[in-house]
């Protein structure tokens, strides 16, 4: 939700500092207010963003303020995650070695996308973090 921190842009240019400061994370408006989703889900809002873009949000999001069912998350948000678990909400793992290979789902689509977090210096601010994907 856009609204909360720095409203993300549509065109990405304030991705890092903007919505949820991850970078593929389409931008979104308050998907809970109304008159922004008719059933069974299709956006129909119309409010643009501060360069007048209208609002492309992904209704399945799990991280979104989406009345549609969520059952998806972006690879960045993703691998946030399963660095978050992994290295600070360590009670959460189910065992005791981090999965190198996670499924992101974006749509109906399943991508399985392999981080190398020995690679990756996770910095003190969530904005400065880049992203890469291991061969």
């Amino acid at each position: 939700m856009d609204n909360i921190i720095e409203p993300e842009l549509l065109d990405g240019s304030n991705c890092t500092i903007g919505g949820d400061m991850l970078c593929d994370t389409p931008a979104d408006p308050n998907l809970s207010l109304p008159d922004m989703v008719a059933p069974p889900c299709m956006y129909v809002g119309t409010i643009t963003d501060a360069n007048g873009d209208l609002y492309m949000p992904m209704l399945n999001n799990l991280m979104s303020y989406s009345p549609c069912t969520a059952d998806s998350l972006t690879t960045q948000q993703g691998a946030l995650m399963r660095f978050m678990v992994d290295s600070i909400f360590l009670h959460l793992r189910r065992t005791s070695a981090p999965s190198p290979l996670h499924h992101s789902t974006f749509g109906n689509a399943i991508m399985p996308v392999r981080y190398n977090w020995l690679q990756h210096q996770v910095p003190a601010r969530s904005s400065d973090h880049s992203w890469m994907a291991a061969p």
